[in-house]
């Protein structure tokens, strides 16, 4: 792990989305918009981000293409849990948890 800012950032943008998606009235807000259109809405838009990613990496787009692109999945993984009621929290405490067990 390179610095804590950069986890960090992690919780920013989630407490950013849990927060947006609260906000009803946010017509300038794409988080409450994709939120307002149900987890459904939000699982596609994560699987089409992840098919450009994949695509992205199979076809030799650029490095700086394929990081966006991986920038856009994570985030749009991150709706998706909020929109699930599922915390972010939980989904690292799996991860380290797993990792303890090697």
């Amino acid at each position: 792990m390179k610095n804590s800012n950069e986890v960090d950032i992690l919780y920013t943008l989630n407490e950013i989305i849990k927060e947006r998606s609260r906000c009803e009235d946010c017509d300038s807000s794409y988080v409450a918009s994709l939120m307002k259109r149900g987890t459904c809405r939000c699982a596609q838009k994560f699987g089409e981000e992840a098919v450009e990613l994949v695509i992205s990496v199979s076809s030799n787009s650029s490095y700086s293409e394929s990081v966006g692109e991986a920038a856009d999945v994570l985030f749009h993984y991150m709706v998706l849990l909020q929109s699930s009621k599922i915390e972010f929290s939980h989904v690292l405490e799996e991860l380290v948890k797993r990792n303890q067990q090697k």
